[in-house]
């Protein structure tokens, strides 16, 4: 194998589509390319009318008004905070971050045409302090934790705004937690890095009496999203639609997932349930993604899947994820939404062994990834006819890899440990989120409450869990005796799925 071939091996899905592209593009004539070039840069949008959404800004959008007044969209940053605290010097700071990115002070109404943006004045943003240091002592860290966890759960308004505030509880003169709400449609996992390192370098200077540090932004969001629907239509879009179409042909509209409550139809409410991934485990899974030429994401999503064919006894499995839409250097020192999820389906038939699924999920992913920049409601309109923000038929258990990156959030002169936030957005009826940290790996279950009991949750994170271990261990083994149950547990596994008493045995 040639070093070229052993480097293309390694590229991730997303990586490979991007190279792809960057390939086709060099095939066209010296003229197309350079016509191609100028038109791949974004231009500054015309601000004397309405700005659109973006795609998956209106996806939410329409998922809040199905669901008006919930905390689903809201993304938290809880952080505890020691030391000399300037709080005036962190609420311009604050101020500062909402006052350069648009998206922060942006609200959402109908226009004529459909969803607009409209950007407020760069004035309207306060710190609220709440003081308890006056709460005993020994309730006062409860208390705390209680007060987070409300403020993160109280909803956002779309069309009045804010989208975005933060509160500081004050618990002694120098204990403080800082707890930072916003809301999903101006906010996504890599504006967590851009907020932490704008709001350490505005704080570090403004609390030493200095200006800001930080050099004017070339773009806004709604530069973006008037590019992006400029970009994505007519022959671009149809020749998208045209891949998932043939894709997706025959794919199952639904995913028999067991039910606790079946006949019953209550409202989605969401709950999670940590999956504990050792650290030898964690480097067990990446040995086999390098032996295999593989990313730990296929490694992982491959185990996912594999458990849905065991809980649902069904071959053709499609799971949900998502990329990211940051396709031009431009767009990285922007806080926005800039997600678009998709479907992912693979087909399980053949009792193949877990090596053999690792090369099939591989090989639907580069597709998918270089076809990924459909929105999802458009995508299940044209298969499904389903109208824009209803549950999507296309598929109802999510997968998703983050990488952590970057320095860990910190303000000059004081010590700033991250909490984990007290509300997780879960969506769909099954979730699998995994975040590598670089060394270890951290992941969470996330379910709809009012299908699955949360011992039925503890029952699937158990036998993930088990699943990641042997495949790890016997990659040859064929997937249908890849379970961590003896034979006649696993067999009866589905009908005890409605017992949420049965827990799983150690």
């Amino acid at each position: 194998m040639s070093d070229r071939t052993a480097r293309l091996r390694e590229l991730s899905p997303e990586q490979l589509a991007r190279l792809q592209a960057r390939l086709q593009l060099r095939q066209r004539s010296a003229g197309e390319a350079r016509a191609a070039g100028s038109a791949s840069a974004i231009p500054r949008a015309d601000r004397g009318g309405e700005l659109p959404l973006s795609f998956a800004q209106e996806r939410l959008w329409f998922s809040e008004h199905l669901e008006p007044g919930t905390a689903t969209y809201n993304v938290a940053l809880v952080l505890e905070v020691r030391g000399p605290l300037d709080v005036a010097a962190l609420e311009a700071s604050f101020a500062a971050i909402v006052g350069r990115h648009e998206v922060l002070r942006t609200v959402y109404s109908l226009g004529a045409a459909g969803p607009v943006q409209r950007v407020l004045p760069a004035d309207g943003f306060r710190l609220a302090v709440e003081e308890l240091s006056g709460v005993p002592g020994e309730a006062r860290a409860a208390e705390a934790r209680r007060r987070a966890a409300e403020e993160v759960q109280r909803p956002l308004d779309l069309e009045r705004g804010p989208v975005i505030r933060a509160s500081l509880l004050r618990l002694a003169p120098e204990s403080h937690v800082l707890v930072a709400v916003v809301h999903h449609i101006a906010f996504d996992a890599a504006s967590t890095g851009v907020l932490a390192g704008e709001l350490a370098a505005l704080y570090g200077a403004l609390a030493g009496g200095r200006s800001s540090p930080l050099p004017e932004l070339p773009l806004q969001y709604g530069d973006f999203a008037v590019w992006q629907r400029a970009r994505l239509r007519g022959p671009t879009l149809e020749a998208q639609l045209a891949w998932w179409r043939e894709r997706l042909a025959g794919a199952p509209g639904t995913l028999a997932l067991p039910d606790d409550y079946a006949g019953e139809v209550s409202p989605f409410r969401a709950a999670s349930h940590p999956l504990e991934i050792s650290l030898e485990l964690a480097e067990a899974l990446r040995a086999l993604s390098r032996r295999e030429g593989v990313t730990l994401y296929i490694t992982l999503l491959a185990v996912f899947k594999t458990l849905l064919c065991v809980w649902t006894g069904e071959e053709d499995v499609v799971v949900g994820t998502s990329a990211s839409s940051r396709q031009s250097p431009e767009l990285e020192p922007l806080i926005g939404f800039f997600v678009n999820t998709f479907p992912l389906r693979t087909d399980l038939g053949g009792d193949p062994t877990f090596r053999e699924l690792l090369g099939r999920v591989r090989e639907s992913m580069v597709g998918a990834f270089a076809h990924a920049d459909v929105p999802l409601e458009q995508l299940a309109a044209e298969l499904h006819g389903s109208g824009a923000g209803s549950r999507t038929p296309l598929f109802q258990a999510f997968f998703n890899l983050l990488v952590a990156g970057g320095e860990p959030l910190s303000l000059p002169g004081l010590e700033v440990e991250v909490r984990e936030p007290a509300l997780e957005a879960i969506k769909f009826d099954v979730e699998l989120w995994v975040t590598d940290t670089g060394r270890g790996v951290r992941a969470v279950l996330g379910y709809n409450a009012a299908r699955f009991e949360p011992a039925t949750a503890r029952r699937m994170a158990a036998e993930l869990q088990a699943v990641l271990r042997e495949a790890a261990a016997d990659p040859d083994r064929r997937i249908s005796s890849v379970s961590g149950f003896p034979d006649e547990e696993r067999a009866g596994l589905v009908d005890d799925f409605n017992d949420p008493l049965e827990l799983l045995p150690n």
